[in-house]
């Protein structure tokens, strides 16, 4: 469309408004846009045909929210819309009672982050404006515990190779969800019952389990990264079964695959919080989702749309978790590598072994630092 928008802007500098019209007009057939939509509306009031000027201007509005931004070069709708657009950056059918303008936190991730260093700078904004600040904590006085997923253990070693005292309860990878997190820390108070808890046992065996109430009995802070929603639970009594053998049980339809819903990852995580604090009722709780993707999955066709649904569900249920608890740490780890890489031409994941589920070590390493800066004193 380069050749209409020329066009359409040599015809404005001759004043032809009918040309304008017409060229705005065709384009607008493929599809709504906001360019040919701005031209339409500025020649039609420049014609002084206000009232369809004004509709157009109303079409335009109901699916470009961000307006305001793009009217420099056409000041004659901007000083007709002034007030309109004014209330109209959000919808201002939503927006009318919210606090002052000042404090809309608004989108301005840039559209292409072409290098490491533009993307550890958004990076760095994110974790400024998004991470829950805490008091900060003598670096060398610093006992980290991280638990819960293959990414938690990516940071103990980045942390490890910093020289801080960190240390990962490395658990394999199916004990990943919040109910699996859920019956190990029971099984480590020894509140748990039922088949799940004694498979556990009887898995790790008490030396392990032991050794987990160690970890995060010492921890100065403990790092629980949520890592999937997905997991197996009996056909007959819909409870969930933790098994060292989950193809076995596929295949003789005794168990089945399925995604938590929110509420019961929000009873988990709450469950799961009341223990730490049980074993380490001083320690700093931080908690974080994994951006490692699924491996695979049962329940959907696709496994982007599974992974999709699985982190859905999970941030959903931490933000709700860590909104009615104030002293829980939330940092955007999650945020940093799935959403800003949608942005990035750099290699957010894979840049060591070209596979796309493994988080690049330069990203985790930036993560690990901006941790450390924001909860922990200078190194010394």
């Amino acid at each position: 469309m380069e050749n209409a928008l020329d066009r359409m802007v040599d015809a404005t500098r001759r004043f032809d408004w009918i040309v304008v019209e017409t060229v705005a007009r065709q384009w607008l057939l493929e599809g709504r846009f906001f360019i040919p939509h701005l031209f339409l509306i500025n020649a039609l009031i420049e014609s002084g045909r206000l009232e369809e000027a004004d509709c157009e201007f109303e079409n335009l509005i109901a699916y470009k929210f961000n307006i305001a931004e793009r009217l420099d070069g056409f000041p004659i709708v901007a000083e007709r819309y002034k007030e309109r657009v004014a209330g109209h950056y959000l919808d201002s059918r939503m927006i009318k009672n919210m606090a002052p303008w000042a404090n809309v936190a608004r989108w301005k991730v840039r559209h292409r982050i072409e290098t490491k260093a533009d993307y550890l700078e958004e990076a760095r904004v994110l974790i400024e404006t998004a991470a829950s600040p805490g008091n900060l904590h003598e670096r060398a006085e610093a006992v980290i515990c991280t638990f819960g997923s293959c990414f938690a253990a990516n940071l103990t070693r980045m942390l490890v190779d910093s020289r801080i005292n960190a240390t990962s309860l490395l658990i394999e990878e199916s004990v990943n969800s919040t109910y699996a997190n859920r019956v190990l820390l029971e099984s480590v108070i020894r509140t748990g019952n039922g088949p799940a808890t004694e498979l556990m046992v009887r898995a790790f065996g008490w030396p392990f389990i032991e050794n987990v109430a160690k970890k995060l009995s010492e921890a100065t802070h403990i790092i629980l990264t949520i890592g999937v929603a997905p997991s197996f639970f009996s056909a007959e009594t819909g409870q969930y079964v933790f098994s060292e053998n989950y193809k076995r049980l596929l295949a003789s339809g005794k168990v089945v695959m399925r995604t938590s819903t929110c509420s019961e990852n929000v009873d988990n995580l709450q469950v799961i919080l009341s223990i730490l604090n049980i074993l380490s009722p001083d320690a700093r709780k931080v908690i974080t989702v994994s951006p490692v993707p699924l491996e695979g999955t049962l329940e959907f066709p696709s496994v982007v749309v599974a992974d999709c649904v699985s982190k859905s569900v999970l941030r959903a249920a931490v933000h709700e978790v860590q909104s009615a608890e104030p002293d829980l740490l939330y940092f955007p780890s999650f945020e940093i590598v799935k959403w800003l890489s949608a942005y990035s031409m750099t290699e957010v994941y894979g840049a060591e072994d070209g596979d796309s589920r493994h988080v690049s070590d330069w990203v985790v390493d930036f993560i690990t630092t901006g941790f450390m800066n924001l909860y922990f004193t200078p190194e010394a």
